[in-house]
């Protein structure tokens, strides 16, 4: 887990998708389709 860069593991997923955390926790760009997360930053995090 990358605490480091603000991201956490999607308690919906485990893990299979990380989600930026700002003070809320929402579910990863995974379960939401990309809801909260950009594209942009979900292609970051699948070339991390």
């Amino acid at each position: 887990m990358d605490t480091a860069s603000g991201l956490v593991e999607c308690p919906t997923c485990k893990g299979e998708g990380m989600i930026q955390h700002c003070g809320q926790v929402n579910v990863c760009w995974r379960c939401k389709g990309l809801g909260e997360v950009t594209k942009e930053e979900a292609a970051k995090k699948e070339a991390a």
